[in-house]
């Protein structure tokens, strides 16, 4: 009810230029804001109608925000690393494609990244020496001097082929 008095209060042309706005969408068109905060990133929210942007741009009266409503066709950029522009005819390269005639064309088939601009690598660091702590001398338990030494590998052959365990 309030809503029908509202109406009622507004102009008739303010009415039919809220209706002539709406009806001048094509397909795929919105009412957008673009919102750029004092201290922030900028924005841009989407609104099927017209009266839906009024009511976001008044609730944003009195903030530190600059606003740039407008109607028509968002127009997304993709991720890269090749980016495009998504228009509603197409897809656009925002990279510059480079004519045949103009290109280098890679004689040994290396496709990896470039080695002169790849960071060097780093210098290994000395250790750190740790204080260690005093070791005190005793006599071996009587369960470890029974124990057999432990068993040393055989040296390899001569042309260093790995020879089968014995049996």
């Amino acid at each position: 009810m309030m809503a029908v008095k509202m109406l009622s209060k507004l102009p008739a042309a303010q009415i039919l230029l809220k209706q002539v706005a709406d009806s001048q969408l094509m397909e795929g068109q919105s009412f957008h804001l673009v919102k750029l905060p004092e201290d922030g990133y900028a924005s841009i929210d989407t609104y099927e109608s017209l009266d839906d942007l009024i009511a976001a741009i008044r609730d944003a009266l009195g903030q530190e925000v600059s606003l740039f409503p407008f109607m028509g066709n968002y127009m997304p950029i993709t991720k890269g690393p090749n980016r495009y522009l998504m228009t509603p005819f197409g897809n656009l390269p925002l990279f510059v494609i480079p004519d045949a005639a103009e290109v280098d064309v890679e004689t040994h088939g290396y496709v990896g990244p470039d080695p002169t601009t790849l960071d060097p690598p780093e210098a290994p660091k000395a250790p750190v020496e740790q204080p260690q702590p005093e070791e005190q001398v005793s006599q071996p338990s009587p369960e470890v001097a029974q124990l057999p030494p432990p068993a040393v590998a055989a040296a390899p052959d001569a042309d260093d082929t790995p020879a089968l365990p014995e049996a």
